[in-house]
């Protein structure tokens, strides 16, 4: 059975092999061999949806600093997530760099954002395309929202029924490793214990030749890209532009969950520019020209918490980044003397509309799914085919069952020029410009009335 693990002895009969080599690499003092640890740290991570990560990007190089004013480059990512419901996310992160710092928060369909601060080369870039200092402050310091569910469209409805999401099974290790020569792949790759933030691990490096990468990519490519099968007879190698490739990855001794993976390589332009071509490129854009000599890159991934409950909390009275966008569009045209016109205005109010009604659709779903599928008292009382407007009048507790829990602020049709109904506004007379109406059968539509340009726009659910 020893021989047949270590593939000393090859049965001809993968599955059966696998089975084998599970039973002896399973015995904790048995070596495990890389194509073992891959599987089963694959198989840990597809029943772990919750967890703490920690990304780290760095880089060097003389001629990053014509372009952010230093010759390093750091950004950090970092954060709790919760994909248990994968179209749905519940993320926390916090990303920053050199006078960067952005908050970003997901949950219940909703993405929020806040730009606390960005680098001085991005504002000057911003300002160089008409993007005034005064028109950057708009959007910082301040949290921004937008919704993260497509609409139900018969469109989306086909492509979800034509997607297939295909697990890191035992079928993707074998055609990993069924593109690489095992003994090109042996020479390249070790195995060693090591310890993770106190966490007993087996560190597994991967050093390819330039000859190997070459290999891996290309018979990479044309397994799973069909496009690039004749990719083998281009001259374009990957170790053109990426060399000095190693991967270094940290596996639990006893869970397998990955503690830590650091890939580094340096990147060469594989067609520099001469002086007088960034000459001219400098002189018709006003962003930095690429970069021509050898630049390395680590990136570094660190996973901790698996299993640990996230707990986001949404942010109070987030502005929809619709909203500032079309101000910002309004300051910028009268700053440059330029005439909107208002068919523009309208196809952007649509927008909006289109969006709002998919927001407060998904905020009374997701209230009848908590509810065990009881829709908004309000809502009940409608008879099938009544529609009626969704404000303080018809529908007096509505805002303070579903705001904030399930949708931040009920949105506002763009033509009554008020804010969106936050919590602190439920209690008051207010009015969202939209209407609602259920079937024989509960399902809800919701309508915008006010829509231009002759547009029906509407959501049933």
């Amino acid at each position: 059975m020893t021989l047949v693990a270590y593939d000393k002895i090859n049965l001809n009969n993968r599955p059966l092999q696998d089975k084998i080599t599970n039973i002896v690499m399973s015995i904790p003092f048995m070596p495990k061999t890389p194509r073992y640890l891959l599987s089963a740290t694959i198989k840990a991570h597809t029943t772990v949806k919750k967890f703490f990560f920690d990304l780290s990007i760095a880089s060097s190089s003389n001629e990053l600093s014509q372009i952010i004013g230093s010759n390093g480059f750091d950004l950090a990512v970092k954060g709790p997530v919760d994909y248990t419901d994968s179209t749905n996310p519940t993320i926390s992160l916090t990303t920053t760099s050199k006078e960067l710092l952005i908050n970003t928060l997901a949950k219940d369909h909703f993405v929020y954002f806040k730009i606390d601060t960005i680098p001085s080369f991005i504002k000057l870039m911003l300002t160089q395309i008409g993007y005034t200092e005064k028109i950057q402050m708009k959007f910082m310091n301040k949290w921004l929202y937008f919704g993260s569910t497509p609409m139900e469209t018969e469109a989306r409805k086909e492509l979800k029924q034509k997607q297939t999401t295909k697990p890191l099974t035992e079928e993707f290790i074998d055609n990993f490793f069924s593109v690489l020569n095992e003994k090109q792949f042996s020479k390249a790759i070790k195995v060693e214990n090591a310890t993770v933030d106190e966490f007993r691990t087996y560190k597994v490096h991967f050093s390819p030749t330039d000859e190997i990468l070459d290999s891996l990519f290309t018979n990479l490519s044309e397994k799973y890209y069909p496009q690039y099968k004749n990719i083998s007879n281009s001259p374009f190698k990957i170790s053109d532009i990426i060399t000095d490739f190693t991967v270094d990855s940290w596996i639990d001794v006893n869970d397998y969950y990955m503690r830590k993976i650091s890939i580094s390589y340096s990147f060469k332009p594989a067609s520099p520019m001469s002086p007088s071509m960034r000459s001219d490129y400098s002189s018709m854009t006003p962003f930095p020209a690429p970069l021509t000599k050898k630049t390395p890159v680590t990136m570094l991934l660190k996973l901790s918490d698996f299993g640990k409950e996230v707990i986001v909390k949404k942010p109070d009275n987030p502005q929809n980044i619709q909203d500032v966008f079309k101000s910002l569009s309004v300051e910028m045209a009268s700053s440059s003397g330029s005439v909107i016109p208002g068919s523009q205005f309208q196809s952007a109010d649509n927008t909006k509309r289109r969006s709002a009604v998919v927001q407060i659709l998904n905020a009374v779903g997701a209230y009848a799914a908590e509810n065990k599928g009881i829709l908004p008292s309000e809502i009940n009382r409608l008879g099938p085919g009544i529609i009626t407007s969704v404000s303080s009048k018809t529908m007096p507790t509505i805002c303070s069952k579903l705001v904030p829990n399930y949708i931040p602020a009920l949105p506002t049709d763009p033509s009554l020029h008020v804010e969106d109904i936050t919590p602190n506004k439920c209690a008051h007379k207010w009015d969202t410009g939209y209407k609602m109406t259920r079937d024989a059968i509960n399902r809800v539509t919701v309508i915008a009335p006010l829509a231009e340009n002759g547009e029906k726009i509407s959501v049933t659910r």
